[in-house]
């Protein structure tokens, strides 16, 4: 019942949903939901057995992977916004919360909870742009 509950609350959320196996060396993904899948693109196959580093590519020179790194060594949770890169190659923004999940023995799985942000940040940046642009228009009228 439990384990129902959990696979339809994971289905029904538009946030995309990792789960990596922190019992393997390289936290390899065993479980992605349908938003994961609309987000970025990558399918369940094309994902299950990779560590999340992929999602990345080579701009892995963010400062917030440190944290998430630590984070995720330490099994303790972080909230981070990471540039990611969907399966076409287009640049996406998420807010990435990372929850450890343990049992009596240690760390057992790694959850990954993605809210693309990417519309925001890019809606957020036009309206600087146009502030900025107002603000010099004001300065030359005056």
């Amino acid at each position: 019942m439990r384990a129902i509950v959990i696979k339809k609350l994971c289905s029904a959320t538009s946030n995309g949903i990792i789960i990596a196996d922190a019992r393997l060396a390289h936290h390899p993904v065993i479980y992605v939901n349908p938003a994961f899948e609309q987000i970025t693109g990558y399918s369940t196959n094309d994902v299950i057995g990779q560590n999340c580093r992929f999602l990345q590519r080579t701009d892995n020179q963010q400062p917030a992977l440190n944290e998430l790194r630590l984070s995720i060594q330490s099994g303790t949770s972080c909230k981070v916004v990471l540039r990611n890169y969907r399966k076409d190659g287009t640049e996406g923004i998420c807010e990435t919360t990372i929850i450890s999940l343990q049992d009596e023995q240690g760390q057992i799985a790694t959850v990954s909870i993605n809210h693309d942000i990417t519309e925001n940040k890019r809606a957020k940046v036009a309206l600087q742009r146009q502030l900025h642009r107002t603000l010099l228009l004001e300065q030359i009228t005056q």
